[in-house]
């Protein structure tokens, strides 16, 4: 999983911020899944390059819930 990170893809910061808080919701459900299940993890955390999303503007409603989820998973 090279370049998981889109913000070496010259796109906007919306849509950087966006694909990264898409992916550390799918990282976080594969581990709390696999915990569940038993099962091993899809994204180890060893090839994961992604920044975990930081908003700079204005705090969106759910935001700290979320980035504290993303930090107790990772």
């Amino acid at each position: 999983m090279q370049d998981v990170d889109s913000g070496r893809w010259r796109l906007n910061e919306k849509h950087s911020y966006l694909r990264r808080k898409v992916f550390w919701e799918l990282f976080s459900e594969d581990k709390w899944r696999s915990l569940a299940l038993g099962r091993p993890q899809y994204f180890p955390k060893q090839i994961v390059s992604c920044e975990i999303p930081v908003d700079d503007g204005e705090v969106e409603k759910g935001t700290i819930f979320f980035r504290s989820f993303i930090y107790a998973t990772a």
